[in-house]
């Protein structure tokens, strides 16, 4: 990707993260018992969109031009031709997916919908074989699930299983 192109991604990606705060700062909450309040977590988000946004666009602003992918001489290049690991499109196919998967989220449900994300994502990263995408994805869900809902408490989207989920006792 060229110096520009990356430049303005990272400006980009820079404008979401004050975004992010500035919404953050604006959020109308009741106060909490916890010392950090409902706005610490979009706030840190933000700051730290913004602060790596900041840094890429600093780098490409001075004109730094390494290589995000060193492919020894000789050897094949098994990301494929015009696909490198910090291209715009990988991004973009990623931040895609990730939009995708909030959209759906509270229809399908987190139990439907993350094995779902994590296993496009992981294929955008070139992970070739599905099984273990499949066993990587399935694995983080049910992880993710049981921390946050049986051992922190957090209440999770069920979407969809909603129903059935209260029915055999696991809401």
């Amino acid at each position: 990707m060229s110096n520009r192109a990356d430049f303005a991604v990272a400006v980009a990606v820079l404008a979401f993260g004050i975004l992010l705060i500035v919404f953050a700062q604006q959020l109308e909450l009741p106060p909490a018992r916890d010392p950090l309040g409902p706005k610490a977590l979009p706030t840190g988000t933000g700051i730290v969109i913004a602060a790596v946004g900041a840094g890429v666009a600093i780098r490409r602003w001075r004109g730094w031009r390494g290589d995000a992918l060193v492919t020894p001489e000789g050897t094949e290049d098994d990301e494929g031709p015009g696909v490198r690991p910090g291209s715009a499109r990988r991004a973009f196919s990623i931040w895609a997916t990730a939009l995708l998967y909030l959209i759906s989220l509270p229809w399908l449900g987190y139990l439907l919908a993350t094995p779902v994300f994590v296993f496009m994502v992981l294929k955008l990263m070139n992970w070739s074989r599905a099984i273990p995408r499949a066993a990587v994805s399935g694995g983080f869900t049910v992880a993710m699930y049981v921390l946050f809902h049986h051992l922190l408490n957090v209440p999770v989207p069920l979407g969809i299983l909603t129903d059935f989920m209260r029915a055999v006792g696991l809401s």
